[in-house]
């Protein structure tokens, strides 16, 4: 049957754009181009966030859904705090150090960068309990807002969560434990994670095919990505090889040695920046030294070194790292 895509509706919003005098929380890397979600909760309520966010605090995301703990007029409320089509990637998603699961696989295709600028960030409302569990209504527009931005991508209904249109079919659906240290959205949404993205899938199918969305839509097949795939025929032999070994200096003067691992987001973002620039494993420049420097106010900035003088900086704790030369 024919799809025909960009029928799935907006759900209705409230808009609570943060303006940029009160949040400093977002990096400019370039238009953002939605590929995929990945799914928050809050601990804390709708309303304490959005406060939250207008106080300057180091965060960022998209949208905010309540829930049972915000006054029932706020559950399944969709606040829109950042626009997902601008040029605001919001520290949202990424830091990046905890990649797991889909995560690695999704870096070391579109680069780190692509974790805040091409993922929606959709948080949920908990009453700063995460064992509460989604309200209905809470569920239905966590899978309506989902819906559209999938829709948006022209990701078939029988694909999702699976995004045919970036590298060879990979996972765009996320839980934000895949790449972060935390594991948020924590159990009572992981629990969920099936029924959700069942939901989303009737969503689609309803909007693609013109069809009743009444019905759950499990996977046609089940979802099998390739995480050992690596893009540009590298492999992880050639890899390794190339990598070397990254000395990571610590702040007390000692040092370690740390090697290329599959999953760690320093290696999948300098494969990421090869296949941008259409490197051969052969010509990828070596790691070399990782600084860490105290900044004065409790934080700290990450330096990684490399030849042919690429630099891989994270400014703070807060934000994911990027390329700066």
């Amino acid at each position: 049957m024919p799809l025909t895509f960009g029928r799935v509706v907006h759900p209705p919003f409230r808009d609570r754009l943060v303006p940029d005098s009160a949040t400093r929380a977002w990096d400019d890397l370039g238009p953002r181009k939605p590929v995929g979600a990945v799914i928050h909760t809050m601990v804390g309520t709708l309303w304490g966030t959005d406060a939250y966010f207008r106080s300057g605090a180091p965060a960022l995301t998209d949208y905010g859904i309540g829930g049972s703990t915000d006054r029932p007029e706020w559950d399944g409320v969709i606040l829109r705090w950042n626009d997902p089509r601008g040029r605001r990637s919001g520290w949202a998603n990424g830091g990046s150090d905890g990649l797991e699961g889909d995560g690695p696989l999704f870096v070391r295709t579109l680069g780190v960068a692509a974790i805040n600028r091409d993922l929606v960030s959709i948080e949920r409302s908990d009453g700063k309990d995460i064992t509460t569990p989604l309200s209905p209504k809470q569920f239905e527009s966590i899978c309506q807002l989902t819906a559209y931005w999938f829709d948006q991508a022209a990701v078939p209904w029988d694909q999702f969560p699976l995004n045919p249109h970036v590298g060879s079919g990979i996972v765009t659906h996320f839980l934000h434990k895949e790449f972060a240290t935390k594991g948020c959205p924590w159990a009572a949404v992981e629990g969920e994670i099936d029924r959700i993205q069942d939901r989303i899938r009737a969503i689609l199918k309803s909007a693609q095919t013109g069809t009743d969305d009444s019905q759950t839509q499990p996977p046609v097949e089940p979802i099998r990505p390739d995480h050992a795939w690596w893009p540009q025929g590298y492999d992880t032999v050639a890899l390794r090889d190339r990598f070397g070994t990254l000395t990571r200096h610590l702040p007390d003067g000692k040092s370690r040695k740390m090697d290329f691992d599959p999953t760690g987001v320093i290696s999948n973002a300098w494969v990421a920046r090869g296949v941008a620039e259409r490197l051969t494993a052969q010509h990828l420049p070596r790691a070399r030294d990782w600084w860490t420097h105290p900044t004065g106010t409790g934080g700290q900035v990450d330096l990684i070194t490399f030849d042919r003088n690429w630099l891989l900086l994270r400014p703070d704790t807060e934000v994911a790292w990027r390329w700066v030369a």
